[in-house]
């Protein structure tokens, strides 16, 4: 994932520093294991570089983060958490 597909899923960082936003995701890249994730990969990557985004300085004065110091990426990010984590399953 590159800032400018980011940006195009998440267009609230549309106003971060592009250099500030492309080292998070290289930093979420490094932290979600493609093997692992499959094809919501990205999506997970998306997530928690909008989660560190939103918990720096600018994050804050854009309210993303509530007055418990979760943001408003970690219910979702948490959910494809575990949907990534549960496995198989069969119905």
């Amino acid at each position: 994932m590159d800032w400018p597909t980011f940006i195009a899923r998440r267009p609230e960082f549309a106003g971060y520093d592009a250099t500030m936003g492309a080292l998070v995701i290289v930093e979420a890249t490094r932290q979600i294991d493609a093997t692992l994730w499959g094809p919501l990969a990205d999506d997970g990557i998306s997530l928690l570089a909008a989660q560190k985004l939103a918990k720096e300085p600018s994050g804050n004065s854009a309210k993303l983060v509530n007055q418990d110091g979760s943001t408003v990426y970690d219910m979702e990010l948490d959910r494809l958490r575990m949907d990534v984590s549960g496995g198989y399953r069969v119905t």
